[in-house]
């Protein structure tokens, strides 16, 4: 299990932003406050939902890159609070503060 969990930390690489690129949140299921924990296991790819914290460095990231031109919400059936909820709509809020768009 260590030599799969060493060869998968391995293996990650960071992709470039094109330039003229528009962030997609989508924002669906469940939404936890912070990050489970995470087994490096090849096999085991299924995506995690992103958390509260998550979502905050994303759009803080986004904020900032100039490749980043905007940002697209798309929402579902979002299982969190009012209070989860508010802090993104915070958070988006900031992001608008960057001068670009949300759609």
């Amino acid at each position: 299990v260590l030599v799969f969990a060493l060869i998968r930390l391995a293996s990650k690489t960071t992709a470039d932003t094109p330039a003229e690129s528009m962030l997609v949140l989508r924002l669906e299921g469940p939404l936890t406050e912070q990050p489970g924990d995470e087994l490096p296991l090849p096999w085991l790819e299924a995506q995690a939902p992103l958390s509260v914290i998550e979502i905050r460095q994303m759009l803080e990231r986004a904020a900032g890159d100039s490749k980043i031109k905007g940002l697209m919400l798309e929402t579902g059936s979002l299982g969190a609070g009012w209070a989860k909820v508010e802090e993104i709509r915070g958070q988006v809020e900031s992001f608008k503060k960057s001068g670009k768009p949300v759609y």
